[in-house]
């Protein structure tokens, strides 16, 4: 029993180390990037979708995210998502957007996404 025990204790933590891995090794093109490097792989065309309707959000869809990024409820991958489409937005507001969820009461993970969207968005602004 002590044996089944270990293996099965090995076996998530090998398998948390390959999920922060291949976090850690998947590169999202940078915020506000116009610009992405050719790839062929699905990921990429969803990226770029991703990327032309957030271009096109209304005030009311950004706030709709930003309600989605703050709910306990949903799966971290949403609220990232979330997150990561406010960050594509060129309007004022997601900035603000961004600022609030990084200084809601939320997962590290979360907040830290959030504050790196929105200090590459205001290194974007400052350039313009």
């Amino acid at each position: 029993m002590n044996w089944h025990k270990a293996r099965v204790t090995t076996l998530a933590f090998l398998g948390f180390a390959f999920a922060i891995y291949w976090m850690a090794t998947s590169e999202l093109p940078p915020v506000g990037s116009d610009h992405q490097e050719a790839n062929l792989s699905p990921r990429s065309k969803m990226l770029d979708q991703l990327h032309r309707e957030a271009q096109g959000l209304s005030v009311r869809e950004l706030v709709l995210l930003k309600r989605t990024a703050l709910a306990a409820e949903r799966s971290e991958q949403e609220r990232l998502r979330a997150i990561y489409t406010i960050s594509l937005s060129p309007k004022a507001v997601a900035r603000k957007f961004l600022r609030e969820i990084a200084q809601a009461p939320l997962p590290q993970s979360i907040r830290v996404r959030a504050l790196e969207s929105l200090n590459q968005l205001d290194k974007k602004f400052q350039a313009n």
